[in-house]
């Protein structure tokens, strides 16, 4: 009885993702007079933390390479950790106040 609950939960919240996904998104308000927001040439520090995966390491640095030659104010240190000690190192980090700038793929 468990097994055919829990399974007709997956079902339906597979089924909520699949139509939530296939809604239109809204337009942005026209013309409304609002301003874009300000380009700052100010630098910007981020932090990419991810732990080791020795295929992702150069796939990694070109991708931040390519951000930060169209973005020349962002600075983005790579802090590859070791997979065994990833998560206490972010909870760490996290701790000191440091947090994550980004866990993820870096995109332009």
């Amino acid at each position: 009885m468990k097994t055919r609950i829990y399974t007709l939960l997956a079902l339906l919240m597979i089924g909520a993702m699949l139509l939530s996904a296939c809604t239109m998104p809204t337009a942005a308000p026209a013309g409304d007079g609002a301003a874009a927001p300000a380009v700052s040439d100010q630098p910007i520090e981020l932090l990419y933390m991810t732990h080791n995966h020795a295929q992702s390491i150069p796939v990694n640095e070109a991708a931040i390479a390519e951000f930060q030659e169209s973005h020349p104010n962002v600075t983005i240190t790579f802090d590859n950790a070791p997979h065994s000690n990833y998560e206490q190192k972010v909870l760490t980090a996290f701790a000191g106040g440091e947090g994550l700038t980004s866990s993820g793929p870096v995109t332009g």
